[in-house]
């Protein structure tokens, strides 16, 4: 099937993009962020649900896309699905190498960098839906 064909061939050109490590990438540097961000970790946490996240969501644009994708619904149990999938993101990118939290888990094909590429996809996906959804309204379509 040529879709098909065609489909494989994209992803797998995505995954060969993104399993190039930049030559400005230092995990040193990467470790002693994710150690600092998890010393403050309880300060940061309460700094982002009431400073941004409260705040970011009274965004008129941000909250048409949140609409417009059903991201935050009315339903409480995926709300809480999609903020703890969140938590989920930051768990994968700090998983645990030996004993301690490690910037070794967003290396190419570790936990924290396939999580991060289902991230981007998945706000690839947003992004064109979006896109269709203004096309449709452009031609005077509901």
């Amino acid at each position: 099937n040529l879709k098909s064909n065609v489909t494989t061939n994209r992803l797998a050109q995505f995954y060969r993009h993104y399993e190039k490590i930049p030559s400005w990438v230092d995990f040193d540097q990467i470790q002693r962020g994710i150690d600092v961000f998890l010393a403050y970790l309880p300060a940061a946490g309460c700094a982002l649900y009431y400073r941004s996240l409260v705040g970011g969501f009274s965004i008129p644009k941000i909250v048409e896309v949140l609409k417009s994708t059903r991201y935050l619904v009315s339903d409480r149990q995926k709300t809480l699905y999609r903020l703890i999938d969140t938590g989920g993101l930051l768990a994968a990118c700090f998983a645990p190498t030996e004993s301690r939290l490690s910037a070794a888990s967003l290396r190419p094909g570790c936990r924290g960098w396939l999580a991060a590429l289902r991230v981007r996809v998945l706000h690839a996906k947003i992004r064109r839906r979006l896109l269709q959804m203004k096309r449709r309204d452009d031609d005077g379509h509901s």
